[in-house]
Formats: structure tokens, C-alpha cells, sequence
């Protein structure tokens, strides 16, 4: 089954202190490159560290959002999860497009990644 890896860099504020992120995943793709929903996309988001989580790596295993137009992605520490998306459905991804990655609840959390690497697999 083909497949892809994505590695995309936060965009954020040039003073902003927290700290540098990555969202990188691997995820099952179909004929025309887009990634197949009903398959789990596995992923990490590294780096992050804010509120009360520390710096550091969170896995994440996907679903498909309520609305279908995103991945759904539930990610964390046992004492604070996020049930976050990202817009990545329904499109052929590729180097310097952006992901938005939105934490739920509120779009106060919304960050942007720029894709950096592509990856495909067969």
C-alpha cells in the first residue's frame, strides 16, 4: 500500500519563546496522493511545550474529524489531552504547502506548519 511521510515546521511569531515544533506522520494514500482517511495516520508533535505540558514529544493516532474535512488527532499527557485537527483530507500534499493545526476547543489555538520534507512509500 503506498504510503507518505510528512514533516512540516510551526510558523510561528518571530518573538514568540516557546519553543520550535515539528508535526511529522506517515499515512496511507490512495491513486492520487491524497491520504486515506478510514487508515490511522500515525504522528508525532515534537517540541511543543506550553501551558501545563512540558517540552516534548506527543504521539498521536488519527481519526476522521466529525465534519470529514480533517484528520482528527488526540494527543497529550494522561492529566491533559488535546482532541486536536489537522486540515490534511482531500489534498495532494507537497513541500511548502501549510498544515493547520487547530486545538479543541477554541480556534484561539490555531497554528500553522509548513510542510518541509515529502516522503512516498509503496
Amino acid at each position: 500500500m503506498p504510503a507518505v511521510k510528512i514533516i512540516a515546521k510551526w510558523l510561528k511569531q518571530e518573538n514568540d519563546i516557546r519553543l520550535d515544533s515539528t508535526l511529522e506522520f506517515v499515512a496511507a494514500i490512495d491513486s492520487r496522493g491524497h491520504i486515506k482517511p478510514e487508515q490511522r495516520v500515525y504522528g508525532v508533535i515534537t517540541g511543543y511545550g506550553y501551558g501545563s505540558l512540558p517540552p516534548g514529544d506527543y504521539s498521536f493516532i488519527s481519526s476522521t474529524s466529525v465534519d470529514k474535512k480533517a484528520l482528527a488527532i488526540d494527543w497529550g499527557r494522561d492529566y491533559q489531552q488535546f482532541s486536536s485537527t489537522i486540515d490534511v483530507l482531500e489534498r495532494h500534499l507537497k513541500s511548502g504547502e501549510i498544515i493547520t493545526h487547530v486545538e479543541k476547543p477554541g480556534t484561539e489555538n490555531t497554528y500553522d506548519y509548513e510542510i518541509t520534507a515529502v516522503t512516498y512509500f509503496e
